[in-house]
């Protein structure tokens, strides 16, 4: 009998469990909403995303991926080459952006490499040709290190991608939530 009990007192736990579903807290203190965008990915499926920029924050690349999550939100990633035009063209407006590299979430397995861009999030490749500033990707800085990570930033007021140190100075970064 008293296992009955126990075993019935687990069915409801489990079931309680199954069916709570926490509140994910996104902290957005210290940064700039950029925009939102909708689209569509390459599995047909539709999304929305909200953009942030870090404005109290600077971190080494692979400290801004734990920033991101640690307020709730995800390193940016840009799922299409449609969001990368739109978040290319809200990037060139923002007129608070001036001059700096902002790291992104994108990462290459080969330096100098125009076609080996994953985006760490997510695990997948970039399936759009990023629109890299002139002379880039370098793929290695003019201290000899290999650059890895990814960037956009603007040169001569445009905006551009570019391969940057992952442990290189600290810069801004972009952070993003996926809207439901």
């Amino acid at each position: 009998m008293k296992w009955l009990i126990l075993f019935a007192f687990f069915l409801i736990i489990v079931a309680t469990e199954a069916q709570y579903c926490p509140v994910k807290y996104i902290n957005t203190d210290g940064f700039i909403r950029l925009g939102s965008y909708n689209g569509t990915n390459s599995d047909c499926k539709t999304y929305a995303k909200t953009y942030y920029l870090s404005a109290l924050y600077k971190e080494k690349w692979y400290k801004a991926k734990d920033h991101c999550e640690m307020k709730g939100m995800e390193f940016l990633t840009l799922d299409t080459l449609d969001e990368s035009n739109y978040f290319m063209q809200l990037f060139n407006a923002d007129r608070t952006i001036i001059s700096d590299w902002v790291y992104i979430g994108g990462v290459s397995t080969l330096s100098k490499s125009l076609d080996h861009w994953y985006w760490l999030d997510l695990g997948e490749r970039l399936n759009f040709q990023p629109s890299f500033a002139p002379g880039q990707p370098s793929g290695t800085h003019i201290s000899g290190v290999l650059e890895y990570c990814l960037s956009v930033g603007k040169v001569s007021g445009s905006a551009y991608y570019n391969d940057i140190r992952c442990n290189g100075l600290d810069y801004n970064f972009l952070c993003q939530t996926r809207d439901s």
